[in-house]
């Protein structure tokens, strides 16, 4: 699987709201793998962190993810999470990003490097789950990544919506997909993709 690759970063992002134009994300998680001797990839990074927030976290977000202000607060600031971010997504052509819901994370985090940082344009070839999903059960309802779970029976991994938790769920449904049918690779989608 993914035989052009040699590093695949599996991520996802909490966010305060849906629209990444006010919004602001709060939590960064990824799982980062790399191919190695045998050809099998193996995890060599765990990345998880707040992001110091400017506006209060809406109580319903907070009830959602469990994530508050003063999590935030002792959380990277905005030029740590520049850094951070170019230092995963300016990886050579041979990285893939695997994410559930690619056009929601890649916003959001395409729409604080408009903010923080100049001229980056993520050029790193994805993948969407999500659109896996629906091509799966042929319908556009009832493909979250809890769905999927239960469809594929994941046991040991849950939808909790903090970060680093929906990236391990996002890796087992991965897996899962891959058994059930090898054609992931028909849903990468080149890099220099825009979703704006």
């Amino acid at each position: 699987m993914f035989d052009k690759y040699n590093k695949l970063i599996i991520l996802d992002v909490e966010t305060t709201g849906l629209d990444k134009d006010v919004n602001e994300i709060i939590e960064f998680g990824a799982l980062v793998l790399e191919k190695q001797n045998n050809s099998k990839f193996k995890t060599t990074e765990e990345v998880d962190f707040f992001i110091q927030n400017k506006e209060p976290i809406p109580e319903f977000i907070t009830n959602l993810t469990h994530i508050t202000d003063d999590m935030c607060k002792e959380g990277y600031s905005k030029e740590q999470t520049v850094h951070k971010f170019r230092e995963l997504f300016d990886s050579d052509e041979k990285t893939l990003i695997i994410i559930y819901n690619t056009p929601f994370d890649m916003g959001f985090i395409q729409s604080f490097m408009n903010q923080y940082s100049d001229g980056f344009r993520n050029k790193l070839d994805t993948l969407d789950l999500l659109e896996v999903a629906r091509d799966r059960t042929g319908t556009r309802k009832g493909n979250k990544l809890c769905d999927m779970i239960v469809r594929y029976s994941i046991e040991d991994e849950e939808n909790s919506h903090r970060a680093i938790d929906d990236v391990k769920a996002t890796l087992a449904v991965m897996r899962a997909m891959y058994k059930e049918k090898k054609d992931l690779e028909s849903y990468i989608k080149k890099g220099n993709w825009s979703n704006e």
